[in-house]
């Protein structure tokens, strides 16, 4: 597998890497393809046991921030520093662990709606040419027209 895959990127053809390993291009082509699902497997495993090493000194760093916190909440001394590394902690594992993701993506999608509206609402008072200009002015855009014409991008 791991020879196949490595003439595979050198740029050999499955028929010419089954010639030099001594089997039929089909064979070369499995080869290949066990090889690369190999490679993909640990991938992720070492992707996996990054992202758990990263976590886990992530929780570490937590701990001791939270710990300097407590005391300075006790002693009715607040520390703007520790409370400030305490929040990037919590934003740094937030994004590791793709808390964030799914509102970043319905922000988007509401403003796109928003942006077509509007579009759409220029298309009904405008003439073709001070539309053209108005959308090029807003960066393009993908609402139809509300006459049913074309899509604007």
């Amino acid at each position: 597998m791991e020879e196949a895959c490595k003439l595979r990127m050198l740029g050999l053809s499955y028929r010419q890497i089954g010639e030099r390993m001594g089997c039929s291009g089909k064979c070369a082509f499995e080869a290949v393809q066990r090889g690369a699902a190999e490679m993909e497997k640990h991938g992720r495993e070492s992707l996996q046991a990054q992202r758990d090493l990263e976590l886990a000194r992530l929780d570490h760093a937590t701990t001791i921030v939270m710990g300097q916190v407590a005391k300075l909440a006790a002693s009715n001394k607040p520390n703007p520093a520790a409370i400030d590394q305490l929040v990037r902690i919590s934003e740094r594992r937030a994004k590791l662990l793709g808390l964030d993701s799914a509102a970043e993506v319905k922000v988007q999608h509401l403003m796109a709606e928003q942006i077509d509206s509007v579009i759409a609402a220029l298309r009904g008072v405008l003439d073709d040419e001070a539309f053209g200009r108005a959308v090029s002015a807003l960066g393009g855009g993908s609402a139809e027209a509300s006459d049913g014409g074309d899509i604007v991008h």
